[in-house]
């Protein structure tokens, strides 16, 4: 296994943890809890979608807070980006994650 290699798998597994972190912090205001352990199935956003556009925009600033402070990157979720894709990063959180470490990268080599 390489160096790089190793930071990114680092970087993930940081990435997945600010995501159900803020998840947990969602969690907090809904009636129905987001099920940790069906996390990586769950369509976060759009049609079958279990958050309305406020969490998700609560969901999308917590990450970017936390990116900032654990990371210190600044990476823009809401960007065209995001919403112009095929495949929505808002599907599942392995989307998500999947964007945010492009986002991460674009911004850190920004």
């Amino acid at each position: 296994m390489t160096v790089d290699s190793v930071t990114e798998m680092t970087t993930r597994r940081r990435v997945e943890d600010i995501v159900r972190e803020a998840i947990g912090e969602i969690n907090e205001t809904r009636s129905d809890a987001l099920p940790f352990d069906k996390l990586d199935s769950l369509v976060l956003y759009g049609e079958s979608g279990i958050l309305d556009s406020l969490q998700l925009v609560n969901l999308l600033m917590s990450i970017e807070e936390k990116i900032a402070d654990r990371i210190d990157v600044a990476a823009s979720l809401t960007s065209d980006r995001a919403v112009s894709r095929r495949v929505s990063p808002f599907r599942s959180t392995t989307h998500l994650v999947d964007f945010i470490l492009e986002e991460i990268g674009r911004a850190a080599a920004a």
